[in-house]
């Protein structure tokens, strides 16, 4: 039964598991296709070739986004209210970096999911990023 986490009444999915006939992580799939359908995707990195990278790549996958060179840009779109499903930061930014951010958005937006990204990351950094509350950490390797 991999796949599953214990919760105090069995496992956690276990119901919506039982009313859709997909698995935690399928139904969780599903629950996150449905959010990025309602409201767009923030990226935020400040090299304009990554950025633009990943934009053609999120677009590609028809995923709504919206764009950020700078973390402060992102934070002014939360205060006024701007519609976001996900957030996906690169952590090594000038001005405000992405783990400065993702303790932002922590006590902004607690149950906005963050998604954290570098390429120049380390295992400390991965650990921080997730012990303050990212989704998921991923290190790039290779160029743009």
């Amino acid at each position: 039964m991999t796949g599953y986490t214990h919760d105090s009444d069995g496992f956690e999915g276990a119901e919506e598991f039982a009313a859709t006939g997909l698995d935690p992580a399928e139904l969780r799939l599903q629950q996150d296709s449905d959010l990025t359908r309602e409201a767009p995707v923030w990226l935020v990195d400040d090299d304009p070739a990554v950025r633009e990278s990943l934009a053609q790549w999120l677009e590609l996958a028809e995923i709504h986004l919206r764009c950020f060179s700078r973390a402060e840009a992102l934070l002014e779109a939360l205060a006024a209210a701007e519609p976001v499903s996900v957030v996906i930061s690169d952590i090594r930014m000038p001005g405000m970096d992405g783990l400065t951010l993702l303790a932002r958005l922590a006590l902004k937006a607690p149950e906005l999911p963050v998604l954290m990204m570098t390429g120049h990351g380390d295992v400390a950094t991965a650990v921080a990023a997730m012990q303050g509350g990212a989704r998921d950490f991923r290190r790039w390797r290779g160029g743009v």
